[in-house]
């Protein structure tokens, strides 16, 4: 846990360097007004509108439904092996 934090802590670091040589005072201002790490719910705006630009909405349905497909890959992969067809090499229990 504590490496993993490390790990991400560099990340975020570097990355924000980068969004702050790349995008100055406009970064600065988001950075500002927005927790690093963790939500802070009173912040929350809502808008009266909101635009969404279809082929982006399509993109991103798209992108997420990858990983529904891992359901019926993971459901074969565990009849496979309930039925012998496919060796068990590791359990976590």
């Amino acid at each position: 846990m504590l490496a993993s934090y490390g790990v991400f802590f560099l990340t975020v670091r570097r990355e924000e360097a980068w969004l702050e040589a790349t995008f100055g005072a406009e970064y600065a201002a988001y950075k500002a007004r927005t927790p690093r790490f963790l939500p802070r719910f009173s912040l929350w705006r809502d808008e009266a509108e909101l635009s969404v630009r279809p082929s982006f909405f399509l993109t991103t349905i798209r992108d997420g439904l990858v990983f529904l497909l891992a359901i019926p890959l993971f459901e074969a992969i565990d009849l496979a092996q309930a039925e012998g067809w496919l060796k068990v090499f590791a359990r976590l229990v």
